[in-house]
């Protein structure tokens, strides 16, 4: 597998604190009341499409809602904030500078571009309170205060997004109740209100808003402002994996999901049903012996990774998980080193060299596994699978390497300098004894299409050292 760059682990890392950080400030006083239980698979199959209900109906049909999440924010508003009167406004008169803002936001007809803009207002102008949360000094959360100073938890951001929709005469609810963590989830989730967000009705159907995580993420213990519409408009069979509203006909479906259900489901964010879909169900603590299989389907053919991290120590787990992906799916086999608890972490490719994650589990491992993976290299090999041997290797001991890789015609191995020519036993598939010698230091798996051409390595084996 190849190595994941430490610019990805910063971002992910990143954004799960925020997150964290974000919702221990937020708690709510009010107590999640008794919602009846439900018969289900408790898995992530158990959510089912929306279906209108009669107090909060939700829409059958996000296709037009969903073309507003575009990740970038309505230039109008961008003009309205940098613009230095409209700042000197804000500070000294904020009931004005709302006016003002609703006027501009009023001129478009579209309401949907409408609840974008105060989206966008809201979540460029406000950035979260680090500093107040870390001091445990949050100061009032009234909109004209929060919009003086910029500063906010998400009761904050709900209050003003609230605010602006009220005098736009467009109908919004703010919603408390539990929005889950990522990285220190635990296996026994606390499911205590934490969080505030928003519910807007548009053309009579009721959309999911959450200003405070599409404004921003933490990175190194900063806060950095990173717009996104990742939770703009977002269907509710897709919001409840992340958000458990203490009033339950805010779920906006009509089939309830009960809190025992909703502890059942991993963290999966919304933009994880825009680039997969569930080949199998998977909980949010998936116990198992020393193996574990996690299949899904490819929405998008683009490159998709797995990843697994120590609970304890959030360190990466190598050479003992491989992945092999096609472009309608990929598939994921962990092996745990020691029992213990392990996070999953399923990530999609943004660009160049750059993941986001966008789904979280975690693997309660009862039992060691002595499974241990060649560490895959870049190269134009595809589809590589690596059948034996799984192991790690001792010098002086003789093993069976055989490899398949459908799309080259000639496998080496090279120890020590020597070349093992490995034997083809059928199509695209490769196999040969080899003894270690006493003195390995490193055994590099190489192929070619030219039996005396170029070689490429595909696999470095890993050597016990005495």
């Amino acid at each position: 597998m190849m190595n994941i760059p430490s610019s990805i682990k910063t971002f992910l890392y990143g954004h799960i604190l925020f997150i964290l950080f974000a919702l221990s400030a937020c708690a709510i006083t009010e107590k999640i009341p008794e919602i009846q239980n439900q018969e289900s698979a408790h898995s992530t199959n158990a959510i089912n499409e929306p279906i209108l209900p009669e107090k909060y109906p939700a829409p059958k049909d996000y296709d037009k809602a969903y073309s507003y999440r575009t990740n970038s924010p309505n230039q109008t508003i961008v003009s309205f904030i940098n613009n230095s009167q409209n700042d000197s406004l804000r500070l000294q008169n904020p009931e004005l500078y709302i006016q003002s803002l609703v006027s501009l936001i009023d001129s478009t007809k579209d309401v949907f571009e409408k609840v974008k803009m105060v989206y966008d207002a809201v979540a460029l102008l406000l950035e979260y309170d680090t500093e107040g949360r870390a001091s445990q000094n949050i100061g009032p959360q009234d909109w004209d205060n929060i919009l003086i100073s910029r500063k906010s938890v998400c009761e904050g951001y709900a209050n003003l997004f609230k605010q602006i929709c009220d005098l736009l005469k467009i109908p919004c609810e703010k919603v408390h109740g539990y929005a889950r963590g990522v990285y220190k989830a635990s296996p026994n989730e606390s499911t205590s209100p934490n969080h505030a967000w928003n519910i807007v009705k548009i053309q009579d159907y009721w959309y999911f808003v959450d200003c405070t995580w599409g404004s921003g993420a933490l990175n190194q213990n900063n806060v950095q402002h990173i717009y996104n519409t990742d939770w703009l408009f977002v269907k509710s069979n897709h919001f409840i994996y992340t958000h458990f509203p203490a009033d339950s006909n805010h779920q906006l479906t009509q089939r309830k999901i009960s809190l025992e259900e909703f502890k059942k489901t991993p963290r999966l964010d919304p933009t994880f049903f825009e680039k997969y879909s569930l080949d199998s169900p998977f909980f949010s603590v998936n116990n198992i012996d020393s193996a574990y299989t996690i299949s899904l389907k490819k929405n998008l053919n683009a490159n998709a990774r797995i990843i697994f991290y120590d609970y304890e120590s959030g360190s990466e787990i190598k050479e003992r998980s491989i992945s092999k992906q096609n472009p309608e799916k990929i598939s994921s086999i962990f092996h745990a080193p020691a029992p213990g608890l392990y996070l999953g972490v399923i990530l999609y490719n943004v660009k160049d060299n750059l993941y986001n994650g966008c789904g979280y589990f975690l693997l309660n491992a009862h039992k060691a596994s002595s499974t241990i993976y060649p560490t895959l290299m870049r190269s134009s090999a595809q589809n590589v699978e690596i059948i034996s041997p799984l192991k790690e290797l001792r010098p002086d001991s003789t093993y069976t390497f055989t490899v398949k890789v459908p799309n080259k015609k000639y496998v080496l191995l090279f120890c020590n300098g020597k070349k093992n020519r490995l034997k083809q036993i059928e199509k695209g598939v490769f196999s040969k004894q080899v003894k270690i010698p006493k003195n390995a230091e490193d055994i590099y798996m190489s192929v070619s299409n030219e039996e005396y051409g170029a070689y490429e390595a595909i696999a470095k084996f890993k050597i016990k050292i005495k």
